[in-house]
């Protein structure tokens, strides 16, 4: 298994329940510079690679949801089956 597939993001706990993805991409995407295809597969948990910046912005853009500070640790969901502590 590859690095790559050793984590995965998920937003779909902070994620608007009355907005689509490209209503969120209009409102906040563009501005983030997230595009749909990274929105959708984050909202489905299966984003597994990811550009730092974006990251970044999908964390502030979850604490703008959420109200509250978000950290990394919330969004990034290490894949359990491949621990090895």
């Amino acid at each position: 298994m590859g690095l790559q597939d050793m984590a995965r993001i998920t937003i779909e706990r902070f994620w608007p329940k009355d907005m689509t993805v490209n209503a969120v991409h209009e409102k906040y995407g563009r501005d983030l510079d997230l595009n749909p295809y990274t929105l959708k597969k984050a909202l489905e948990g299966t984003l597994n690679s990811i550009q730092p910046d974006k990251l970044i912005a999908l964390k502030k853009l979850c604490s703008a949801w959420a109200n509250k500070s978000v950290s990394l640790d919330d969004i990034v969901l290490e894949d359990e089956s491949d621990r090895d502590d």
